[in-house]
């Protein structure tokens, strides 16, 4: 008898601790609604000293924010272009829960504890929170975990390798220079905090508004939930109802944007490696694709052209006649795309007019001090040394450098080629 009590008691610790996980690490956790304001697009919903918003973005768009200290942030996005623009919406208020409604769309907010649940007008359940984990916070950290159906799975993320299913697999955003990846690198090139769940022919979109460190977990911590969340900023995302995939693609890129139509030549074979170098090989690609009837409309450069990988240069001992090169290609119906990072190699004392105007017009990245930043980036193989990133306040992200319309008015007459 003590045996299995001992064992039974065993159980239950273990049980406990399992349980009990998340919020051991420090997470604070929603807790009940104590008031409820009503919007034009939505509600605020006090829930001790944190505010939650769930608003009507534009049709079948919802958005949620959190503010643990109840105080939001100025209402700003680096991604999102598009203007709110609300459907009628109908707010209904219970003893239980409040009812958001717009369209064929329904948020549903628990009051106690403060759990969110968007369904279609039928009632059909299309991504709820997770009962035991509220919507969340530690130090500048935000989370957010959901319910992990059983036959759900995930699309997206972008740039990530890997099968295109993400479920039971969990991603790190962080634009990294991933020389050499493989199936399991992780994180990639390029952060896109977007995915697309779906279940029995019905699918939904998450936006996760947020340029901070991020991470998403479709069920490897827990098969009961999957999680998304980031080490600073604000809790905020869009919930984007389909219930086609279609819709929501087309949802997305109108909340983000659309790229322009490309010119047709884009849509042919395009022959890109790391690396085509010297002028001769990039000529004998060229012959060989024709000779051998292979319909082939772009060739790569990859940095081996520039002058010791500095942006703005040619390698004159690699391509001597650069210029000729691409009109040549050109004849031959080659179209040419030349790669280049978006920095400004550190390189004083070898006549690089970028580096040099650089710091006379001083354009560059500061320190509290002062001092011109000076982020000593190590890329594969140590070949290249340290950068100096354009920049003026406010700066904007572009593909893991820091660019505004002030210096890219100073780089690119300046320094433009191709």
């Amino acid at each position: 008898m003590k045996t299995l009590v001992r064992r039974v008691a065993m159980g239950l610790l273990a049980f406990a601790l399992v349980c009990g996980t998340v919020s051991a690490q420090g997470w604070q956790h929603l807790g009940s609604v104590q008031s409820v304001e009503k919007l034009k697009d939505g509600v605020e919903l006090t829930a001790g000293a944190a505010k939650v918003r769930v608003t009507v973005f534009r049709e079948g768009v919802f958005r949620v924010r959190l503010a643990p200290s109840g105080a939001f942030p100025k209402d700003f996005s680096w991604a999102v272009i598009e203007s709110s623009e609300a459907p009628p919406v109908t707010v209904d208020e219970g003893q239980k829960e409040v009812r958001i409604s717009a369209g064929n769309t329904v948020a549903i907010v628990q009051k106690s504890p403060l759990l969110i649940t968007f369904s279609d007008a039928a009632g059909n359940v299309l991504l709820a929170d997770e009962p035991s984990l509220p919507m969340a916070w530690n130090g500048q950290r935000v989370r957010a975990w959901k319910k992990l159906p059983l036959e759900e799975n995930y699309f997206g993320l972008g740039d990530k390798a890997g099968p295109m299913n993400r479920r039971n697999r969990a991603f790190t955003n962080w634009n990294t220079d991933a020389f050499g990846w493989q199936e399991s690198t992780d994180p990639l090139y390029k952060t896109i905090p977007f995915f697309i769940g779906l279940r029995k022919g019905i699918a939904y979109g998450l936006f996760f508004d947020n340029t901070y460190r991020s991470s998403f977990d479709f069920g490897k911590e827990s098969a009961d939930y999957f999680s998304f969340g980031s080490e600073g900023g604000e809790l905020n995302y869009y919930f984007i109802a389909g219930p086609e995939p279609k819709n929501i693609i087309e949802r997305y890129t109108a909340l983000t944007g659309r790229p322009p139509l490309p010119p047709l030549w884009t849509l042919g074979y395009q022959q890109c490696r790391y690396s085509y170098y010297p002028e001769a090989r990039v000529r004998e690609i060229a012959r060989l694709l024709r000779e051998k009837k292979i319909p082939a409309d772009t060739i790569y450069l990859d940095i081996d052209y520039q002058e010791g990988y500095a942006p703005f240069t040619i390698n004159r001992q690699y391509f001597p006649n650069f210029e000729k090169m691409v009109a040549d290609l050109r004849e031959q119906g080659f179209h040419v795309i030349a790669i280049t990072d978006l920095h400004i190699k550190k390189f004083p004392d070898h006549g690089y007019a970028p580096f040099d105007s650089g710091i006379k017009n001083d354009v560059f990245v500061k320190n509290p001090d002062g001092s011109v930043y000076d982020p000593y980036t190590l890329a594969p193989f140590g070949r290249r040394k340290a950068f100096f990133l354009i920049s003026r306040s406010p700066v904007c992200a572009i593909g893991g450098a820091l660019f505004t319309k002030i210096s890219w008015q100073w780089a690119w007459p300046a320094f433009g080629m191709i």
